[in-house]
């Protein structure tokens, strides 16, 4: 199993860093009505620790985040409002827990239940995957060359223009 790819592993890695303060993305559907879905982006804030009930080990069992779309995850942190109010957790963070996804390989008979936090470090993300967000602060690396169209899609995700920070020498692509 450690040799799967995430493609593999719905989205799941084997191995998750989680560090308060850096930004994290969604690597699968939780909840897709509350925003909860693969490329949805924020910061982790704060992580719960639990015990785990055979060996005793101390491990994360929730991370709350602050999602950069402000509807993502209103759903869900409706729903642990009590739980943030008793214990002073900001009102505008989402808890994410971990999910169950069965794994099946062909070279086995085997059936794996991986339960994961589905998250991965996300500091920098495709043009692709920015698609229908937008961002205060937007850097372009136009050194690899573009098509109209996906600077368009790069540069239409920020806000502001003087966000917006195109790093080489701009050559505008050609007309279509």
């Amino acid at each position: 199993m450690k040799n799967l790819k995430t493609t593999e592993t719905y989205g799941l890695p084997l191995k998750i860093d989680l560090k308060v303060g850096a930004k994290f993305m969604m690597t699968a559907n939780s909840d897709t009505e509350d925003g909860l879905v693969n490329g949805a982006c924020g910061q982790l804030i704060k992580i719960d620790y639990g015990k785990l009930q055979k060996t005793n080990e101390t491990v994360p069992c929730r991370r709350w985040i602050k999602f950069n779309e402000e509807k993502t995850g209103k759903k869900t942190g409706a729903n642990f409002q009590s739980v943030m109010q008793n214990r002073n957790i900001d009102l505008t963070l989402t808890p994410i827990e971990s999910i169950i996804r069965q794994i099946n390989t062909r070279s086995t008979n085997f059936k794996v239940e991986r339960k994961q936090f589905p998250v991965v470090p996300c500091e920098a993300m495709t043009i692709y995957k920015s698609q229908g967000g937008t961002y205060e602060k937007i850097v372009v690396n136009l050194k690899k060359g573009m098509t109209r169209s996906e600077l368009h899609v790069a540069c239409s995700r920020s806000t502001k223009a003087i966000g917006l920070y195109l790093i080489a020498d701009f050559v505008p692509p050609k007309p279509p």
